[in-house]
């Protein structure tokens, strides 16, 4: 009788192999609750944006601020017959004149409200706007059918959120005091307007000088109309975004703020020094902008939804490398050890959202970061072998959430260090497993492509 005792049959999961594809499959599982995270950051987003619509609604939102413009009703006789005016009729049109000197100054202030646990960036700005209408060529246009009815010439700015004007307007034309009036008798268009009296005034040129404080909210923009144009704005943003058709000829930007100038040649306007319009509509002033943004609002949310496309990443390579430590050291983990390992990693995710709305992106960052490099650290410490693996396990989750955080705040890098990543996860992946026999470590790999497999050794 034969003392040689049959070899025990290996189970499912003490196949490396196999086991790497039960890994596979619990990382897509995981990908249910980031999932819900994702869904929950875009939510949470859409509830500040309400915030932030809510408190503008009431302070100001954008502001667009329309250059000055001076509106002069013309009346047309038209002939009944060949020389004859008598008989005809007269119609209305609108002369509309840009100023041909225009100079703008925006001095802006930030200020914070809050609501709640959110905090919305503000800003009020003191305007100034000089400048002077040219009116010889513009009457010299016109024809001997046409009369200019000069005492009804009104004086239109467009304001983007007339609920935002504050006290403390004044207008100068002419050295003469002027008050404003309600609406900018433009369809289609907020304002405000004044009626200086032209069919008393001497000569072809009308200075004006015009001072208001406005509230407003996310930006501000400029009209460049007129033909020679300066605007200058300045405030306390250290971090402004430059919008609009042209960059600024001259900025600097410190600590305390920036400062910025434009001047736009009239040519480069595609806008004529002066119009006629049968209808004052707001299409007539629709010119080339430029202006300035505030830091966007919703910046943390932004950082948190890219850290969450990421979730992949950090889960096939947190359990990948778990599972060479299996393939290296026969040691095994069961599929329950890896589960909590990846609810920590997604728990991640959640925590950065939470400590976020309260703490900033970049400290809850750390310290989301810093409680589940901890916490896997101490469980792994439970079941590895020795104390310099589970080093090994801290080592790579401290660079992993390090190199997600560079992704993260190096916006026009990200693609190049995400590439750059993967290939180097790629490259020590390869060389780990170089010396590793895979028909030894699969006997069912090597009896598919005909190799014999390794039979386990017969005791004597």
């Amino acid at each position: 009788m034969s003392d040689n005792i049959a070899p025990s049959k290996k189970s499912f999961l003490q196949n490396p192999l196999a086991k790497l594809g039960l890994i596979l499959i619990l990382v897509l599982l995981l990908q249910i609750p980031i999932f819900k995270i994702d869904s929950l950051v875009w939510e949470r987003s859409q509830r500040f944006q309400s915030v932030i619509t809510e408190i503008a609604d009431k302070w100001g939102g954008e502001q667009a601020l329309h250059a000055p413009v001076l509106v002069i009703p013309v009346d047309t006789q038209v002939k009944a017959s060949a020389n004859d005016y008598d008989l005809g009729h007269r119609k209305t049109e609108f002369l509309i004149i840009a100023p041909s000197a225009l100079n703008t100054d925006l001095q802006l202030k930030s200020e914070t409200r809050y609501r709640g646990i959110y905090e919305v960036p503000l800003y009020h700005s003191d305007v100034k706007i000089s400048g002077n209408f040219d009116l010889e060529t513009a009457l010299n246009s016109l024809k001997e059918n046409q009369e200019l009815r000069l005492a009804e010439a009104f004086l239109s700015i467009g304001i983007g959120d007339i609920r935002a004007i504050q006290s403390g307007l004044e207008l100068n034309f002419d050295e003469q005091e002027l008050k404003f009036f309600p609406g900018s008798r433009f369809k289609q268009l907020d304002g405000i307007h004044a009626r200086p009296d032209l069919s008393s005034a001497k000569g072809y040129k009308h200075n004006f000088n015009l001072k208001l404080r406005l509230h407003g909210s996310q930006g501000i923009f400029v009209s460049q109309l007129g033909e020679d144009s300066h605007t200058s704005i300045a405030g306390d943003w250290t971090n402004p975004s430059f919008q609009g058709e042209w960059l600024p000829s001259n900025r600097e930007i410190t600590e305390d703020g920036f400062t910025a100038a434009w001047q736009v040649p009239f040519l480069a306007k595609g806008q004529p020094a002066f119009w006629t319009a049968r209808e004052l509509r707001r299409q007539a002033l629709d010119t080339p902008w430029i202006g300035v943004t505030l830091p966007a609002a919703t910046g943390q949310y932004q950082a948190i939804e890219r850290s969450v496309k990421y979730s992949l990443l950090f889960l096939a390579c947190t359990f990948v490398s778990l599972w060479l430590v299996e393939l290296t050291t026969g040691l095994r983990i069961h599929p329950i050890q890896y589960l909590f390992t990846g609810a920590t990693l997604c728990l991640f995710y959640l925590l950065f959202l939470s400590f976020a709305e309260h703490l900033g992106t970049l400290r809850a960052y750390g310290v989301a970061s810093l409680a589940v490099v901890c916490q896997l650290s101490w469980y792994c410490h439970q079941f590895l072998p020795s104390r310099r693996l589970t080093l090994a396990v801290t080592g790579l989750l401290t660079t992993l959430y390090g190199y997600l955080l560079s992704l993260l705040y190096e916006q026009d890098y990200a693609l190049l260090f995400g590439t750059l990543g993967l290939f180097f996860l790629l490259a020590l992946g390869m060389f780990l497993t170089r010396k590793i026999d895979w028909y030894q470590v699969s006997p069912i790999t090597a009896s598919f492509i005909g190799k014999p497999a390794p039979q386990p050794p017969q005791p004597g």
